[in-house]
């Protein structure tokens, strides 16, 4: 865990068997029934359908929105907190401008939590772009070969674990 949170600029990690384990389960854990949230229109299938069949079942509801965007503004809703990007983005691999949004998404009050998988932290780094968490799974770059089942995700600032130090 502490190798991969070196590799993405975090303050602690979370392991997880796959990439959309970890989504899953960063997203369950900073969204609440009754929350909306927004998702850059270049996402992963997989994440768009988590959204689609898990979080629309329990109450949080999201809107598209192009990878291009920096203000976010026009997309928000009082109920509004949480973006969710990916960048470089699947499959198509855009590189959105996470400097700017994370900024104008700060001044909102959101989260802003990146899919990093294409990334890996070797390449880029979200968190010391602005972003509060990074997602990677880890049959990409981590493991080389597509050979690996694994997924991370690391933190920082308001959003770091609360690691446990191993005993000596």
């Amino acid at each position: 865990m502490e190798a991969i949170a070196d590799l993405e600029g975090g303050e602690g990690a979370w392991l997880y068997p796959t990439g959309v384990a970890a989504i899953s389960a960063v997203l369950m854990a900073l969204l609440r029934p009754g929350d909306h949230f927004l998702l850059v229109d270049t996402i992963f299938a997989a994440t768009r359908t988590f959204c689609d069949e898990v979080l629309d079942s329990f109450g949080a509801s999201y809107d598209l929105f192009p990878s291009g965007v920096t203000d976010l503004t026009p997309y928000l809703r009082e109920n509004t907190k949480l973006v969710f990007v990916e960048s470089p983005g699947s499959q198509t691999f855009e590189v959105m401008d996470l400097p700017a949004l994370c900024e104008n998404a700060h001044t909102h009050g959101l989260t802003v939590v990146a899919d990093n998988t294409y990334g890996s932290g070797w390449l880029y780094q979200p968190l010391a772009l602005g972003c509060d968490v990074s997602i990677i799974a880890g049959t990409k770059y981590l493991g080389g070969h597509a050979d690996v089942m694994m997924g991370a995700a690391s933190a920082r600032g308001r959003r770091r674990p609360k690691c446990v130090p191993l005993p000596s």
